[in-house]
């Protein structure tokens, strides 16, 4: 998403009290798992390195496997395999299966069932959860407190301990339109 005049403002005016009070704002940066400092943290924003534009990695990404879950039943005759595309990023072209309690996303292995290499730009440790509902047949997305968010599709944002129910064929992206995923039956 690009960087607004007001959120490029903020950032700057921040970077001032960042360097004012010590250099402490700066310092933040080094105890964040992100990297991020005051002024990044004041505007809402992360420093991807500009030395080279972002490429998607040509080989496929190390995927912790999921176990298979058990498809969730629709109310008739049929049954769904409720799943989760990747649209665009690392995951581009991919589908996975949401399991029955529910698939998180993030860098932390121990805890995700899609786990982005440590570092990635946007990404949190443990950053969303998307769940499906056979009695309602929609998809549940919430935010698990990411630092630059989760999104629906439209660009509404999923704030934290407000989930946000989604159709099949409804699309969400975590930080960025880079990392864009489609919900689907």
């Amino acid at each position: 998403m690009p960087l607004s005049y007001g959120t490029a403002f903020l950032r700057s005016l921040g970077r001032l009290i960042s360097g004012v009070c010590l250099g402490i704002g700066f310092l933040i940066g080094f105890f964040d798992p992100d990297g991020r400092t005051l002024h990044d943290r004041m505007a809402h924003t992360f420093v991807a390195s500009s030395s080279q534009p972002y490429q998607p990695p040509v080989s496929q990404p190390a995927v912790q496997p999921m176990a298979q879950p058990q498809p969730v039943p629709r109310k008739g005759s049929g049954q769904v395999n409720p799943q989760i595309i990747g649209i665009s990023g690392q995951f581009a072209g991919r589908s996975f299966p949401i399991s029955l309690q529910g698939s998180m996303l993030g860098t932390d292995p121990a805890s995700c069932d899609f786990v982005f290499p440590h570092g990635a730009p946007g990404i949190s440790r443990n950053h969303c959860k998307i769940q499906y509902n056979p009695q309602t047949q929609m998809f549940i997305l919430y935010d698990l407190g990411s630092s630059y968010g989760t999104f629906l599709g439209n660009g509404t944002q999923v704030l934290q301990g407000q989930p946000m129910a989604m159709q099949p064929g409804n699309d969400f992206y975590l930080a960025s339109r880079a990392t864009l995923f489609r919900v689907s039956l």
